[in-house]
């Protein structure tokens, strides 16, 4: 594992109004560190200029969180659901049009991701809006 640094557009103050640079630090795999850095940088270089308060990558825990090869972005605005029954398992709300934290379907973030591999957490009986894996995993 290792510590990587990137900057992101968040608000100066709340949920609106200027934008600034923040540094947020990851830590993930070392062999994606590359990867998770030049993602970064075509997400703070896009046109939504896409703000995030938060981002996670390794835990102490299985599946990809444990190994580094996943990452998890503002999770309070980018629930992990239940698509059967709807109920929230993680987060509080998923609503782009609302929620300027909430990670567009087809934006910037998501664009990114994809371009070099990761795929969101959308599969058939759960949905983690917040979550984007190496392989899709």
């Amino acid at each position: 594992m290792t510590t990587i640094s990137v900057k992101v557009w968040d608000f100066k103050k709340g949920m609106s109004g200027k934008k600034i640079t923040k540094t947020k630090k990851i830590t993930v795999n070392k062999n994606i560190a590359g990867t998770v850095k030049k993602i970064f940088e075509e997400i703070y270089k896009g046109k939504e200029k896409a703000p995030i308060y938060s981002a996670g990558g390794f835990s102490w825990r299985t599946g990809q969180h444990g190994q580094g090869l996943a990452i998890d972005l503002n999770p309070k605005y980018n629930y992990f659901i239940n698509n059967n029954t709807k109920k929230i398992l993680s987060g509080k709300y998923w609503n782009p049009k609302k929620y300027a934290y909430s990670i567009k379907r087809n934006g910037d973030i998501e664009k990114a991701f994809a371009k070099y591999g990761f795929a969101r957490g959308f599969w058939s009986t759960k949905s983690d809006y917040m979550h984007f894996s190496y392989f899709g995993v």
